[in-house]
């Protein structure tokens, strides 16, 4: 005769085991083992990015710095030509007045005059160039301007505008009395 199978309740502890195991659950540590900071590898693999990328932003930093300077430097020769070209016209001082000189208030530039035969004579070219030093080498600046010079300081508008009109009325026009900016550098 066979005995009827003895049921037993089932135990606790065996029951812990017959469970299968899950690996990597998330919000789950092991014991014994914190993940709060930073490998060994994944510092140094920083620090070397950091060694190769600050070095390239500094170079670029300063670049940036250079081309703004020499800008700002070459906007000042802009203006101060302009204006210096303009007080020559108004005053009449190109014809007898001092043809160089420096800025009080801009120490670093100086400024000179030049006056050339343009077209058939009658008119002539007045070109103010500002120069400066800056890194090594000396800089550049020209503007240019049409004046007459049988015409008093006063009349030199009237007269730009009396030619203007002759020479738009005629088919051969050859220009009127506008400035042009001409930068010029012995180095970069």
């Amino acid at each position: 005769m066979n005995a009827p199978a003895q049921i037993f309740p089932p135990r606790r502890d065996l029951a812990v085991w017959a469970r299968p195991r899950q690996v990597g659950r998330p919000g789950r540590r092991r014991p014994g083992r914190s993940r709060r900071g930073f490998t060994l590898v994944e510092v140094l693999a920083t620090l070397l990015l950091m060694a190769i990328a600050i070095p390239v932003l500094m170079q670029a930093v300063s670049v940036a710095l250079n081309t703004a300077g020499a800008a700002k430097r070459k906007t000042e020769a802009a203006a101060l030509a302009e204006s210096k070209l303009s007080e020559l016209v108004a005053t009449g001082d190109w014809q007898t007045g001092a043809t160089s000189g420096d800025f009080p208030d801009h120490p670093s530039y100086q400024w000179s005059a030049g006056v050339q035969s343009w077209g058939d004579g009658s008119v002539e070219q007045l070109d103010v160039a500002i120069t400066w030093f800056e890194r090594g080498a000396d800089q550049s600046y020209v503007v240019s301007t049409l004046v007459y010079p049988a015409v008093p300081p006063a009349g030199q508008q009237d007269a730009a505008a009396a030619a203007s009109a002759a020479s738009s009325a005629s088919s051969a026009s050859t220009g009127t009395g506008t400035s042009t900016g001409k930068a010029a550098g012995g180095g970069k």
